[in-house]
Formats: structure tokens, C-alpha cells, sequence
């Protein structure tokens, strides 16, 4: 579980890293293009190995962000379960679950699991929801100075676009642990003698003072975090969708027009991630997690429906995601397909063991919560395969790799998200000299019936149309032949129907 936790540490420290790496390159690669134009010959070689590095790593931190946000997702999802499910679940899971809750950000929740911290529902509520509050209120205070001591333009739009973006990151991190506490503020249970309990501290009465605050104050947070974020991702790409996606024809278009658009940069967060026409994935991806977590405890909390009504949701989700494709490389659908799955197999070994199953049949419930773990965090192994993959694959191609081809999006089969390949020059002549050939093929191939253009150039002679051949012998006649006109022998009775060349006509 620690090696888990160090690589989305190390992860998240490398992406900061790479930001400021790919900021300082992107800025001597402008560098770069303004001189090229006035650049030797043997500059322009460095030029565009300069690009070519560039070019490498924002796609390779692009798809860092990708990854990092799909396990991050999941592991905030599953997490949730061993509170959010009432399943028996196995001892190694719910253990795997504890170490690995530090990624949902649930501090009072590790917290708790010390000897001499003592929980209260109102206060992890107050101080889960308070936290990212405070630290979007000291992104706009540093904003807020940035603005008074900088003068240029330049710097103060910076300075938005990084704020916007660090609240924007605030608000995926911790929507679903926040959305999962508030709605957790509306449960109570009733009992046979009249009282009414709140079920995650049954120390709460709901019929108590403190049970109103909690009640009015999660009402307050429910506008802000379960309803609020998911509106505010809705509003912002919605305004923003003709920049986001300015050429819903050509994707490829699309795609170099707002990545050089820096009245967006402060939204990328949202829709860098995905295909031009599906930039709304995200907020998708917000209700699907708020049906899993909060809104699930709504659900015939308990009982096997609920679980089942779990499938349920992320079988909808697996659905979205195979008919959107939305992520622009086709190894990143593969990886939140993966996730999903990984979903709803838990869900299944969680719906087996409330059945009692596995106590039925003998299942050991020890191996089962080892394989539960063990297939949560080989999503972690995935991702590091693709990663060293793509990696692997730049290397290649810059040490003897045969047409220059930058590692990028793959093609989908229905061509509708971007091409695998930003390609070499090299590699374009490679298909136009393809696709002459090939047309040089179906011309040769043209049938009698083609275009009289068609027939001239399967003859190979601008002069002479394609021969006209008897069925038995073969015997070329040109169409045009002076002699014959052009047309064919007159069949003599008890003679073949032959065709006779013009040479040997005498």
C-alpha cells in the first residue's frame, strides 16, 4: 500500500515537474520558429529536433494527467464502498481500502483510525468541507497579490489562468469525498420506539439541536460541492464550447486551435483530457461518481438491491464510454475501461458476499478480499506498462525509427477522433507515394466499360485505347485501327470468330 501511495505522490510531483519544464520549452521552441525562417540548413535540423523533444514530452505530461486522473477516480469510487455499502467485506479489502483512502483526501478519516482521536460526525463534516474552501480562498489571495504587484498584462493573465485551473483541481479532488459526507447528513434511521438515529453516528439524534446545524449546513454544502461543482464544470464548457471545439468537422483541427487558444488555457483541466465533440465528458464523469458514492446511500441502503443498483450505474458507465471513446488516445479508453470493469467486479464479489455465497459453496472469503486487492492495484501496473510504452516507442523512433513518427493519438476505426499520428514528412511521402501506386493499380485494372481517360492510361499509349481481345486466342486488335476501324471481323460461317492484329493484315 505505501509503494501505492508513493507512486501517485511521485506521480503528482513529476507532473507538476513536467508543467514547468514544458512551459520553458514551449517558450524556447516559439524561440525557435521565429528564427527558422532566416535559419541554415543545418539549424534547421536542430530546430526541429527541438520541436520534435518538445512535442514528446506535453504529450507525455498529457497523458500523465490522463492517467493520473482515471486511477485517481477510481481508487476515490472503491474507497468509498467498505462506508458506503453495508457488505461484510473481506478483511484484506477493507484493509487495502484504508491504506489507499489517502488518495480520496479523506484526512479526518485517517485521522480517525488512531487510538486517541475521537470521531464526530459534525466536525469531519465541518472540516472536509471547509478545506477546500480554504484552499481556493488562498489561490485567490495569492492571485489577488499577484495582481497588485505585477503590472504587465501578461503576468496577470498567467496568474488567472493558474488560479482557475488550481480551483478547477481542488474541486476534482475533492468532490467525492465532500459529496459523499453531505448526503451522508441526510440519512437517519428510524427505530420502533420513535427515535430517529443519523447513521453515521448513531450518537446524533435527528431530532436533535446539533442534528438541525448539521442538517441546515449540509444543505448549505450540498449547493456547493454535490450540485455546484458539476453546474459550474456545465456552465464553463458550455460557454467555451466553440473555442473548445471550433471545427466539429475536422477534430485534428480542432485540437491545434484550442491548444493554441490562451483565452481557454485556464480551463484545460476540464476538456484537455478528451475529443473536441465529447469536451462535456467531465461533467459526466461527475454525476457517474456522485450516483456511486453519495447519492448510492439513497439506494435501499443494506440490502442487495443496492448493490445490484451499483452494477447497475457502472454497467451505464462502461456503456457511455464505449460508444463516446471520449479520451483522444485509444491505450487511455482502455485504461478507464479497465477501471470500470475493475468496478464492477468488486461490486460483484461485494454482491456474492451478501447473498452468502461464498460461506454456501465454500468460497474462502480470505482469498477472495487478496484477489480483490490484488486486482485494484493492477490498475496501477497497467498504467506504468502504457507509460514505459509510450516512452519506449519516442526512443524508438528517435534512434532509428524508419519515417519520424511522434508518439501521439491513435486513430479510431470510425475516424472521428484524431489521427494516430501527427506524422514526418517523410512518412506523408511514404502514403502519397502508396497511394499513387495503388491508383496507378486500379487504373491498369479499369474495366472495358471505364471512362475513355480510364482506357487510355490502362494501354500505357496516349495514342491506342486498350486492345480488344477474342475470348480464345487473345489476339490483340487496337481499336483504332485504320484497317479495321476499329471494329471486328465479320465471322465467316463455319469459322471461328477470331480477332486478327493489325500486323498481320496484309
Amino acid at each position: 500500500m505505501i509503494t501505492i501511495i508513493l507512486f501517485l505522490a511521485a506521480l503528482a510531483v513529476f507532473l507538476v515537474v513536467l508543467s514547468k519544464a514544458s512551459s520553458t520549452l514551449e517558450e524556447k521552441a516559439r524561440e525557435h520558429d521565429d528564427d527558422a525562417n532566416d535559419a541554415a540548413a543545418s539549424n534547421v535540423m536542430t530546430v526541429g529536433t527541438n520541436s520534435k523533444v518538445f512535442k514528446f514530452i506535453k504529450q507525455w505530461k498529457d497523458t500523465l494527467v490522463v492517467r493520473f486522473k482515471i486511477l485517481v477516480t477510481h481508487f476515490q469510487i472503491v474507497t468509498t464502498f467498505p462506508v458506503v455499502l453495508d457488505v461484510q467485506w473481506p478483511e484484506a479489502f477493507n484493509r487495502y481500502a484504508d491504506k489507499v483512502s489517502v488518495i480520496s483526501l479523506d484526512f479526518w478519516g485517517l485521522l480517525s483510525q488512531s487510538c486517541w482521536f475521537q470521531p464526530d460526525f459534525l466536525k469531519q463534516l465541518v472540516f472536509t468541507t471547509l478545506l477546500p474552501l480554504g484552499i481556493v480562498a488562498v489561490l485567490m489571495a495569492q492571485y489577488a497579490k499577484t495582481v497588485r504587484t505585477r503590472s504587465t498584462e501578461a503576468s496577470r493573465r498567467a496568474a488567472f489562468d493558474n488560479t482557475a485551473g488550481g480551483v478547477l483541481l481542488t474541486g476534482f479532488f475533492f468532490y467525492i469525498v465532500t459529496s459523499t459526507l453531505i448526503m451522508e447528513a441526510f440519512d437517519c434511521q428510524d427505530f420502533d420506539d420513535g427515535s430517529s438515529y443519523l447513521k453515521a453516528d448513531f450518537r446524533i439524534s435527528c431530532g436533535s439541536n446539533k442534528y438541525t446545524f448539521i442538517y441546515v449546513y449540509a444543505i448549505i454544502m450540498a449547493i456547493i460541492f454535490p450540485a455546484g461543482i458539476p453546474l459550474t464544470y456545465l456552465a464553463v464548457l458550455y460557454l467555451g464550447k466553440e473555442r473548445i471545439n471550433p471545427d466539429p468537422v475536422h477534430p485534428e483541427v480542432s485540437i491545434k486551435k484550442r491548444e493554441s487558444d490562451a483565452t481557454i488555457k485556464k480551463t484545460k483541466f476540464l476538456w484537455g483530457t478528451y475529443r473536441p465533440a465529447v469536451y462535456y465528458y467531465e461533467v459526466w464523469e461527475c454525476v457517474r461518481k456522485l450516483f456511486l458514492t453519495g447519492l448510492l446511500v439513497y439506494f435501499e441502503q443494506g440490502t442487495s438491491t443496492q448493490v445490484v443498483i451499483a452494477m447497475l450505474i457502472t454497467l451505464a458507465g462502461l456503456r457511455v464510454l464505449a460508444g463516446l471513446r471520449p479520451y483522444q488516445r485509444e491505450d487511455e479508453n482502455n485504461l478507464a475501461e479497465a477501471s470500470l470493469w475493475v468496478t464492477f467486479l468488486t461490486l460483484f464479489a461485494g454482491l456474492l458476499i451478501k447473498a452468502d455465497v461464498a460461506d454456501e459453496d465454500g468460497y474462502d472469503t480470505v482469498a477472495l478480499g487478496v484477489i480483490l486487492s490484488i486486482m485494484n492495484a493492477a490498475l496501477f501496473a497497467l498504467a506504468a506498462f502504457q507509460i514505459l510504452w509510450t516512452t519506449s516507442q519516442f526512443f524508438k523512433e528517435k534512434c532509428g525509427g524508419a519515417f519520424g513518427i511522434d508518439i501521439s493519438k491513435k486513430q479510431r476505426p470510425d475516424g472521428q477522433g484524431p489521427s494516430s499520428g501527427r506524422v514526418g514528412e517523410q512518412y506523408q511521402q511514404h502514403l502519397q507515394q502508396q497511394q499513387q501506386r495503388q491508383q496507378q493499380r486500379q487504373q491498369q485494372h479499369a474495366p472495358l466499360s471505364a471512362s475513355p481517360e480510364a482506357r487510355t492510361a490502362r494501354a500505357g499509349r496516349p495514342d491506342v485505347r486498350p486492345f480488344e481481345q477474342s475470348p480464345r486466342h487473345r489476339s490483340p486488335v487496337p481499336m483504332n485501327n485504320p484497317i479495321r476501324g476499329g471494329g471486328r471481323v465479320p465471322q465467316q460461317s463455319g469459322k471461328a470468330n477470331n480477332y486478327r492484329s493489325a500486323g498481320s493484315v496484309a
